[in-house]
């Protein structure tokens, strides 16, 4: 049979060292912080990171959201993430499709409000 190669001998190394980590990690209960009661900025994060792909173009065509999108966009103040994110950054986020996303995943924005140049009818 002979020698192992090198590469497969460095590759063991990192396979055994991943494992380890993630015993390590399991046994002391380490891993992604969770939030810690009302946590707004980490719920704007998730629903930004989770909904861009819903939110974002100039078309008018909506795109159902996922389930894990919807997730956030229920625990997110809407409101806020219009004021904080999308009046700024409307080439990123296409108002009347983040106001689209919060209606289909029941958090729907109240009639009038603004969100980035858009108002919700």
């Amino acid at each position: 049979m002979g020698l192992p190669s090198t590469h497969n001998v460095v590759l063991l190394i990192i396979l055994l060292g991943g494992v380890i980590t993630m015993k390590i990690d399991t046994v002391f209960a380490q891993g992604p912080p969770k939030p810690d009661g009302d946590s707004t900025c980490w719920y704007m994060a998730s629903f930004a990171a989770y909904c861009i792909s819903f939110m974002q173009g100039n078309s008018t065509k909506f795109h159902v959201p996922s389930k894990k999108c919807c997730t956030y966009a229920q625990k997110t103040n809407i409101v806020q993430f219009c004021k904080r994110f999308v009046l700024e950054n409307e080439r990123v986020y296409n108002a009347a499709k983040v106001v689209e996303v919060a209606r289909y995943c029941r958090n729907p924005l109240p009639r009038g409000t603004k969100c980035g140049n858009h108002t919700v009818p």
